[in-house]
């Protein structure tokens, strides 16, 4: 790492608007649906990888671009700007069906049947750029997708697959990261320096000892070159998915790279906890300050949210807006600033009755395909509210955390030491 003494530098990245005129519907539901489809993907690339399947080419994705899925992480973007075509990747997913629904049950199948349509409505605008799955076995799965309508780089990770997976969701030591340098002033120490978070999540994203590049920088390789004037940043996934989004949009929001525009958008689905009360207040501070903006879904029966429910010697937390799509066509909204001890206590691992974590007739509360029915189950209400003004509603967000929201503005940062 380069060490930068003394140094200070006005930061002057861009300030968009992602959530103009869009709804918690328009932003939330398209995430939903990449955080399912980069599991087609990685499971179809793995089959190959593996023999299980043979792979079926199409006029677009030939012998000679499926020659990559066996040897090499995918980069659609040297043949077009933009990359792959949904309407194209859709074409190959269906010629290989066999392939995605591997391993699946008849319920399963249905639901992917039912998500391919609905995508391939959607499709004409979106585009994959890279996915890197290559060394999965010891390293997290994620692609990147580029939305040329809303104007959206989408950074898309896979949930919990293999043993390693769930072995670092389980994971309750903790490790220190730097806090991002956007915010770092504004906190006390040790929160100035660094703030705990959840080791084995920790490591995936910046210290994986079996991996050449890191994935928080190599992600910045794969989306700095499709930034344009008004694109906006996302960061989403499914369980394992989700926490590692949250800690990635959270890094990503906070640094001082002057071309990654801002706030950055983090919307995940069943994510475990990722840090300690430290962590939250940094994560605050960059919600205040117009970095980050965050929304996690969760289902109240599903128990992954939380887990671990400590660390180390501490008590992990959950941070941003908490959106708990519930049984009876209805949902809750609460932002972590008015959690208290009834909310914390439901929320924990001791909140959960022991059947949820064993057999479920209806299929386990985990899996995607709750998470989309009861998505649509309150899609209309949904329409009707907006990210940015569940940031200011008192009846969500605590007052002191309302009144303190700051207009985005261009900081002055010193950098004394340069970001991991």
């Amino acid at each position: 790492m380069l060490l930068q003494l003394f140094f200070i530098t006005s930061v002057a990245f861009p300030i968009v608007d992602p959530g103009k005129d869009m709804t918690v519907y328009d932003e939330a539901y398209p995430m939903l649906y990449a955080s399912h489809f980069v599991y087609d993907i990685a499971d179809l690339v793995l089959a190959a990888r593996k023999g299980k399947v043979q792979l079926n080419s199409t006029d677009v994705v030939t012998d000679e671009m499926m020659s990559y899925f066996s040897n090499t992480s995918l980069d659609f973007t040297s043949d077009d700007a933009n990359g792959l075509a949904f309407s194209d990747l859709i074409d190959f997913l269906k010629a290989n069906m066999a392939g995605v629904m591997l391993g699946k049950s008849k319920k399963e199948k249905a639901f992917e049947i039912e998500l391919i349509q609905k995508i391939d409505q959607i499709s004409g605008h979106l585009y994959l750029s890279t996915f890197r799955s290559l060394q999965q076995k010891v390293s997290c799965v994620y692609g990147v997708v580029k939305d040329t309508m809303n104007k959206r780089i989408i950074i898309i990770f896979r949930g919990s697959e293999t043993r390693i997976d769930w072995f670092s969701n389980f994971n309750i030591v903790l490790e220190n990261m730097r806090t991002p340098t956007l915010v770092k002033e504004k906190l006390k120490k040790p929160m100035s320096k660094t703030v705990k978070v959840h080791k084995g999540f920790y490591q995936y994203i910046f210290d994986n000892s079996e991996v050449d590049v890191q994935r928080y920088d190599k992600i910045r390789e794969d989306i700095e070159p499709l930034m344009e004037d008004g694109y906006s940043v996302y960061v989403t996934g499914h369980s394992l998915g989700g926490a590692l989004a949250t800690i990635t949009a959270f890094k990503l929001a906070g640094t001082h790279q002057e071309w990654l525009p801002r706030p950055i958008t983090a919307i995940t689905f069943a994510s475990p906890i990722t840090g300690t009360t430290g962590y939250r207040k940094a994560f605050e501070q960059c919600e205040k300050d117009g970095l980050l903006r965050h929304l996690r879904v969760v289902l109240p029966e599903d128990p992954v949210p939380t887990i671990p429910p400590f660390g180390v010697g501490r008590t992990l937390k959950h941070v941003g807006i908490n959106l708990r799509l519930v049984k009876n066509k209805s949902f809750k909204i609460l932002h972590h600033t008015l959690s208290n001890t009834w909310s914390s206590l439901r929320n924990s691992l001791f909140g959960k009755p022991i059947w949820q974590f064993a057999y479920h007739p209806d299929g386990h509360p985990h899996t995607m395909s709750r998470y989309y029915k009861r998505f649509v189950d309150v899609s209309e209400d949904l329409k009707n509210i907006k990210i940015d003004d569940i940031y200011q509603d008192t009846s969500v967000v605590s007052e002191a955390f309302s009144t303190s929201l700051t207009k985005l503005e261009v900081p002055v940062v010193e950098l004394n030491e340069s970001e991991e």
